[in-house]
């Protein structure tokens, strides 16, 4: 299968390299805004390049959209119309309004799609998933989830400032894995703070931040979220119920720990991209044989109630208000 990849920045490259692994596909196409950065990828794999998506459309059999957040419509609209089915980084569009036009747009046009919400394909939450829908752990009760990034990155303050906030562009992770594995929820409050850089206060934004969740079943849930984490990048997530309870982690590279007079010390990832990189390339697989049998999940229906979570979940770090899910931003 001949790709496209659209964004040829650190979320293209993980995407691309992914690709590369599967044996069925390529990168075909490359597209950035940057004509530079679109030649050093495609000249890196052997492919043309463009700063137009228009010139990519008629010479591949997908697309894969890897931009900011705000540029997600258009794109996603522009495959669309065109029938070529593409994958779309998370969150699916900046605002709830623009993500309903995605959806309407691939409804009318019966377009196959498909939203990034890598940990899906992670082995172990997968496992996990398997687990509780064959009732392993019984009546679900409570489920908690924890996502640290080691710094704000490179990303620029403007980046930031249109990323939706805190929970939207990192914690739609969490949001939609508390759906996934327990249900819509009902409702939602959050508090937060620039904890370890104060300076972001001035423009609004938030490096640290908690959710707490009601879900429809009764069951309970939180969601920690934090930047700049002197350990590096960690990611926790547990469900418990009736009959015991799924704990993901991974926070250590090896099986070695060494012990000394300080302690001990362990091996750990520092960055999202190692912890997840087997659930890229997953994911990538995933998103090339749904094109070929029809079957695309998450899509972007799926992925539009996800993003209203998080935009709930932000209105309440905000605001300090237990917002109700359901009346936040309408339905589809």
């Amino acid at each position: 299968m001949n790709l496209a990849i659209v964004g040829a920045g650190r979320m293209g490259w993980i995407f691309a390299r992914a690709i590369h692994q599967i044996p069925n596909a390529r990168v075909a196409y490359v597209v950035n805004r940057s004509l530079e950065n679109a030649q050093k990828m495609g000249e890196f794999f052997a492919c043309p390049f463009s700063t137009k998506l228009e010139d990519a459309l008629p010479k591949v059999d997908a697309v894969v959209i890897s931009t900011t957040t705000p540029s997600h419509t258009e794109l996603s609209i522009a495959c669309a119309e065109a029938g070529k089915p593409f994958f779309v980084e998370k969150p699916i569009a900046d605002t709830l309004e623009n993500g309903k036009k995605i959806v309407e747009a691939v409804e009318r046009t019966k377009t196959l799609n498909m939203v990034g919400f890598h940990r899906r394909f992670d082995p172990a939450y997968a496992q996990a998933k398997k687990h509780i829908e064959a009732g392993g752990l019984g009546q679900l009760e409570v489920f908690r989830s924890i996502s640290r990034d080691a710094t704000m990155g490179s990303s620029s303050l403007e980046f930031h400032l249109n990323s939706g906030g805190l929970i939207v562009d990192m914690g739609v992770h969490d949001m939609d894995l508390a759906r996934w594995f327990m249900g819509e929820v009902v409702s939602v409050q959050a508090l937060g703070g620039a904890l370890t850089d104060p300076s972001l206060t001035k423009h609004g934004l938030h490096d640290t931040s908690v959710a707490i969740l009601q879900f429809a079943s009764g069951a309970f849930g939180t969601v920690e979220m934090a930047r700049n984490t002197a350990y590096g990048h960690e990611v926790r997530t547990e469900v418990l119920g009736a009959k015991g309870k799924c704990s993901i982690e991974r926070d250590q590279r090896g099986d070695l720990r060494i012990y000394d007079s300080f302690g001990g010390g362990f091996d750990r990832p520092r960055g999202f991209e190692e912890r997840f990189e087997k659930a890229y390339q997953l994911e990538m697989q995933a998103f090339i044989n749904g094109v070929q049998t029809g079957q695309l999940m998450p899509d972007a229906t799926d992925a539009w109630y996800s993003l209203r979570l998080a935009f709930a979940a932000q209105h309440a770090l905000e605001t300090g208000q237990t917002v109700q899910v359901q009346n936040f931003g309408g339905s589809l």
